[in-house]
């Protein structure tokens, strides 16, 4: 068999609880990739972070949707540049400048000479953390500088989750770190990493921001790159995955590798619940479930408080076949729909011939604080929408095929 050592198909008896447990392996929804061998796709991106390793005055900034797999891209990098010494530092929202730079500090070790005791007074030499060679109380930009010039020029520092830091000086002081870097010709590399539509959404205004940083955008995946994911992942466990149910995940999937290898995780499992290697269309109906179940807990309590029915009244009623209907829009590609879009979906959800004023509450409502901002609205005068978490979208469609209120037909 391939990397995890399953028992190939052709030699009979098969271990099924080995398999099972392989599946966790292979089809990890819960945490980014860990190794190269299952690291598909972003061919681009990466070759954007390599010419930036490789020069000497620019660093890289790594933004894009939650959940379209920064953290994974960021985790081989060790792999594909064995050559330098790749640190990830994750960050949270009570990090200051300080604090990250504590971290990443605390991980690089360099050479210290320690005097011998006695007559001989010998001097060794040890590897010590940088960060205890540190006063952190009058920690700078010139201070991180100059750290820094005492590593060897083969460092990269990814500062993951940038977009949690909350103090604003953090963020300018990174900046000027970085500037002053480049102004230096350190060799080394600094790598944020965050969720944000462009650079600015993770470091601001800075005016050395387009000089000194790449912008790598990590876009939602193409169908050929999940339909990687599923092709490696099933060969791995050698299963089969019929081309039906292969492309029914990449359309709920909507570019998001997590909702790839979630259902993909859920469908393997529940084939080898029935001593199966090959996956069936009710074993996808029991994945979406499980998949529902198994989301991001923040997802699925934005979704209750958006759809909660407080009243019996009509437009308390449909909020759930309103917000279905918004997932089923056709979407631009800036992921933005018209209330018009949602028409003929509503109608088709409800049996009922609602036109736009029918649903305009609910529209409002649900891009207000009272149902928690589920959908934003873009513009005043002719407004469009868009899901405010991208992650959103395929959870309602999954939901609304989940509780009967869409067929397999309307899903795709």
């Amino acid at each position: 068999m391939l990397g995890l050592g399953c028992a190939p198909v052709s030699t009979g008896q098969v271990d099924w609880d080995f398999l099972r447990t392989s599946v966790g392996g292979v089809f990890t929804p819960a945490t980014p990739i860990q190794a190269r061998e299952f690291f598909v796709g972003r061919v681009r991106q990466l070759e954007l972070i390599s010419e930036t390793i490789a020069e000497t005055r620019r660093h890289a900034v790594v933004y894009g949707d939650r959940g379209v797999g920064k953290t994974s891209l960021i985790n081989i990098l060790g792999e594909l540049f064995p050559d330098s010494v790749v640190l990830r530092v994750p960050a949270d929202s009570a990090d200051t400048f300080v604090t990250l730079w504590r971290k990443a500090l605390r991980r690089i070790d360099v050479t210290s000479e320690r005097q011998g005791a006695g007559f001989g007074r010998q001097t060794a030499t040890e590897f010590v953390p940088l960060a205890d060679l540190v006063d952190f109380d009058s920690l700078d930009v010139d201070a991180v500088v100059s750290l820094l010039g005492r590593v060897a020029s083969n460092l990269v520092v990814v500062f993951d989750e940038f977009d949690r830091i909350t103090d604003p000086n953090a963020r300018r002081l990174m900046a000027d770190a970085v500037k002053t870097m480049s102004d230096k010709s350190s060799g080394n590399t600094v790598v944020l990493v965050g969720v944000g539509n462009d650079v600015r959404d993770l470091v601001g205004e800075h005016p050395s921001t387009e000089r000194n940083f790449r912008q790598v955008a990590m876009p939602r995946m193409t169908p050929d790159e999940l339909r990687e994911i599923l092709e490696l992942g099933f060969a791995e466990l050698e299963m089969t995955l019929p081309e039906a149910t292969r492309d029914r995940i990449l359309d709920l999937s909507h570019g998001f590798p997590h909702y790839t290898h979630l259902l993909a995780k859920y469908c393997a499992l529940e084939a080898i619940n029935r001593n199966s290697r090959s996956v069936s269309p009710d074993d996808f109906e029991v994945a979406v479930d499980r998949a529902i179940e198994d989301t991001y807990e923040t997802i699925g309590d934005a979704y209750q408080r958006a759809t909660m029915i407080t009243t019996t009244t009509t437009t308390n009623s449909i909020f759930p076949a309103v917000l279905l209907a918004a997932a089923l829009a056709e979407h631009d590609e800036h992921h933005t729909f018209r209330a018009t879009d949602m028409v003929h979906p509503l109608n088709e959800i409800t049996g009922q011939d609602y036109a736009v004023p029918n649903f305009t509450y609910n529209l409002r409502k649900l891009s207000s604080p009272e149902r928690g901002d589920i959908l934003e609205r873009v513009g005043d005068r002719r407004p469009r929408f868009r899901f405010r978490s991208p992650l959103m979208r395929p959870y309602v469609l999954m939901k609304g095929f989940s509780d009967g209120l869409i067929d397999e037909s309307q899903l795709y």
